[in-house]
């Protein structure tokens, strides 16, 4: 969040947020995050890796962000690598459960979770799942 400066809407958007372990989330700081594999890490004392099992959770919530909120990806890793962590990491149960929780909610849905294929669409690079086929 400390890359959205005064945008409160963004900061406050539950699509963004996320419930986290505090040991965990003091070790991400506000790190960029960066390529990796397996479990979470910190890489290099400066960036971040989510892990194999969240990146693509990752990768949508950043994508959503930049399209909603025009937030440039530069500030927390780069295009490409958040592409290819949307096509490497399908969306998960908890992803749909939890995009319909924040839909009865909010009122609005991450279109990334409903179909990863649309990033694909928008900003080229690996194919995505595309759930409309």
């Amino acid at each position: 969040q400390s890359y959205l400066g005064d945008n409160q809407e963004a900061k406050n958007d539950m699509h963004h947020m996320r419930a986290a372990d505090a040991d965990i989330n003091s070790l991400r700081l506000n790190y960029p995050f960066t390529e990796g594999s397996g479990t979470y890490s910190l890489i290099n004392d400066n960036s971040w890796y989510p892990g194999d099992e969240w990146k693509g959770d990752v990768a949508r919530m950043v994508m959503y962000i930049n399209v909603k909120y025009g937030e440039p990806f530069s500030d927390v890793g780069n295009r490409e690598m958040f592409l290819r962590w949307n096509a490497e990491d399908p969306v998960s149960a908890f992803e749909l459960q939890r995009q319909e929780i924040i839909e009865g909610a909010q009122g609005n849905r991450n279109p990334f979770i409903d179909n990863p294929y649309l990033a694909t669409l928008i900003w080229g690079g690996v194919d995505a799942e595309n759930k409309w086929e």
